[in-house]
């Protein structure tokens, strides 16, 4: 979930939806990690979900490929880099996600929480840390 439209464009696979006032649970969960913002997004793939997303990371270590083609490490890698918050969040907790400050902390991250199957990413980027 990110804070606002990005100008970062999105690689192949990789989409991004306005998530509307009537989307009950996305709507708090993005009021509270970006309350400063009313654009807040969704990053989904074409079927409109996240799972796949952060699969295909595991998959990618699992098969020994490089990760940094997989499309939601290029993206994020992009995402880093400029001036939006975003959180990851693909498990069951949405509360207290940990707070990562640089690229290479959320590579890090994102490599050490998806080393496993089920596959879940949960953390935190933003500027203002």
């Amino acid at each position: 979930m990110i804070s606002s439209a990005p100008k970062v464009i999105p690689p192949p696979g990789i989409f991004i939806h306005s998530i509307s006032v009537t989307e009950d649970f996305l709507h708090e969960v993005a009021c509270k990690y970006f309350p400063d913002s009313k654009d807040y997004r969704l990053v989904v793939d074409k079927d409109g979900a996240t799972e796949s997303l952060v699969d295909a990371v595991w998959e990618a270590q699992k098969s020994g490929q490089r990760v940094e083609e997989v499309p939601l490490v290029k993206f994020l890698a992009k995402l880093s880099e400029s001036p939006i918050d975003f959180i990851c969040w693909c498990s069951s907790d949405w509360k207290n996600l940990p707070v990562v400050v640089s690229w290479p902390t959320i590579l890090a991250e994102l490599l050490r929480q998806t080393s496993a199957q089920p596959a879940e990413l949960y953390m935190q980027y933003s500027r203002r840390q």
